[in-house]
């Protein structure tokens, strides 16, 4: 069973998954899997920092309050 666990900041979002087997391949945002990547290196672990902004493709989406 894999368990991911996400911790948000204003400038960047931590992605930890662990496996339940050692991972062997890559773990990437899909707004830009070239820069933004982390390889699993056989850990049971994968830390991968998708920062906001254009290096990962990612953006902030500010939500509103309802006044009703």
């Amino acid at each position: 069973m894999n368990l991911v666990r996400v911790e948000c900041t204003p400038s960047d979002m931590m992605v930890t998954i662990n496996f339940a087997t050692p991972f062997a391949g890559r773990v990437f945002a899909t707004g830009n899997p070239q820069s933004c990547f982390e390889m699993g290196g056989d850990r049971s672990q994968v830390v991968l920092r998708i920062s906001l902004g254009t290096q990962c493709g990612t953006l902030q989406q500010v939500r509103l309050k309802s006044s009703s």
